[in-house]
């Protein structure tokens, strides 16, 4: 940033900006969850944190993505391609996501955390879950700890805004 300040202003406002259209976008799905499709709620313990900065879990993950959406693999390609990067395990220390267990009618299922966070979540500690009561094992944790998301994006937006008008 040194360098060039309103480069560093305009990565700064940049990310503040994705960080909190990734925050907005994963409350606007809980609400269309618990509202429109009436998602049940119920209540879960946190059973065990899953380390989510390894490359072997976001290898799983985008797998995941490209059995759902077939165009994906195509569009992640295209993007590694043109923003190459180095990638190694754990480079800022692990990060962690919560596994809440929850029951339905007498069956326990499993629901992961979509934030991660570089704490592990303390086991046992009680979790709102909303559950399709067509299909219990489709879930969402109600109240995440991706709040601290939103916080960060704000001082980003901030201290970007800060440097491009100083």
């Amino acid at each position: 940033m040194e360098g060039n300040p309103i480069g560093g202003a305009i990565v700064t406002i940049i990310l503040g900006a994705l960080l909190l259209i990734s925050f907005i976008s994963s409350k606007i799905t809980v609400l269309i969850k618990l509202k429109k499709l009436k998602f049940n709620k119920t209540t879960g313990k946190v059973i065990r944190s899953i380390n989510t900065s390894s490359l072997k879990y976001k290898e799983e993950q985008n797998e995941k993505i490209f059995q759902k959406h077939e165009g994906a693999r195509g569009l992640y390609e295209f993007l590694r391609r043109i923003f190459p990067t180095d990638y190694e395990d754990d480079h800022n220390g692990p990060t962690y996501a919560s596994v809440v267990q929850y029951k339905v009618d007498n069956r326990e299922y499993e629901v992961t955390s979509s934030f991660s966070s570089d704490s592990k979540e303390k086991k046992g500690t009680i979790r709102q879950v909303g559950y399709n009561p067509k299909d219990p094992k489709d879930a969402i944790i109600i109240k995440d700890r991706g709040n601290i998301i939103a916080v960060i994006a704000v001082i980003l937006l901030g201290i970007g805004i800060w440097l491009l008008f100083s």
